[in-house]
């Protein structure tokens, strides 16, 4: 039976590796921000056009993999919400090759992708006051040894950013049902939706899943006074003093998407005139209008 890329990597997930190093991690010395130059492994925004085709490559790669998408010319997977101002998404690198990718897009007028087949339960959070972000496009190269600290950094970036950078208080994803039970056991996600088929992975079945912050911000401060009784990968998650670190160089760094690179991946469906009725895109049209002319105005 075939396994895809992910399923791997998730299935090779060990706690005894990451055990060892949770012992040793006071005697290491703080990783270089968003980076680790022992594994030749580098985090970072995805900040320009060379990074965002590298990243929708690897996603489309696994994506065809798992025959969530079907083929096409661009070979890459992204959609409207890559271009909303606030998502962000974030890479790992070895040797200037993007291995690694998540991306997190925070709610807006737009609402969120999910919102296609969950909208009910994603609004019934809304309707608590709650602020909801929903992790997308997760993808690692399953020929990488280095694919499960991958995976544990990615989630602690989208984690530490929609916390801390957009006061999000839930993030939602959805997966495969055969995935669930990862999602539950080591990142304390809970169910949220019901099994659903979702067409825009070609009909496969999908679950929506949530973190709640609040929840996960106290069960974390129990399990830290005895990280090895757990089952989770939070205590993988980086302290206080690396935790600051890394949100300072996501504050600097972070870029959306300028207008020449929204030009470049929507052309198509900023030429077809079926598409004027289109409400997301009509936003972002506006949106990259006024940017461009704040641009020319700068320059």
């Amino acid at each position: 039976m075939y396994k895809s890329s992910l399923t791997q990597v998730l299935g090779r997930f060990s706690r005894n590796e990451y055990e060892k190093k949770l012992l040793k991690k006071q005697e290491e010395s703080s990783q270089v921000l968003l980076g680790n130059p022992n594994d030749n492994i580098e985090f970072s925004v995805a900040k320009d056009v060379a990074d965002r085709i590298q990243a929708y490559r690897l996603v489309y790669k696994l994506y065809i993999e798992k025959e969530f998408a079907t083929p096409s010319k661009s070979k890459m997977w992204y959609s409207l919400f890559d271009a909303n101002p606030n998502t962000m998404t974030f890479i790992a690198k070895k040797n200037d090759k993007v291995v690694g990718t998540i991306t997190i897009v925070i709610d807006s007028i737009t609402n969120l992708p999910a919102d296609h087949i969950f909208h009910n339960d994603i609004q019934n959070l809304r309707n608590t006051g709650r602020v909801p972000a929903e992790i997308i496009s997760l993808a690692i190269d399953k020929d990488i040894k280095e694919a499960q600290e991958i995976l544990i950094k990615l989630f602690n970036f989208i984690y530490i950013a929609g916390k801390e950078l957009h006061s999000v208080t839930d993030l939602m994803i959805t997966v495969n049902p055969k995935h669930v039970s990862f999602y539950k056991k080591r990142l304390l996600f809970n169910q949220l939706g019901d099994l659903k088929a979702y067409d825009k992975v070609g009909g496969a079945d999908a679950v929506l899943l949530n973190l709640n912050i609040d929840e996960t911000e106290s069960t974390l401060k129990k399990i830290m006074n005895n990280p090895l009784k757990t089952k989770t990968i939070l205590p993988f998650f980086t302290d206080h003093e690396e935790k600051l670190k890394i949100l300072k160089n996501i504050k600097n760094s972070f870029k959306s998407m300028s207008p020449a690179e929204f030009i470049y991946f929507f052309k198509d469906q900023l030429s077809d005139s079926n598409n004027t009725s289109d409400k997301h895109l009509g936003y972002l049209k506006q949106y990259y209008d006024n940017a461009s002319n704040t641009f020319e105005l700068m320059s």
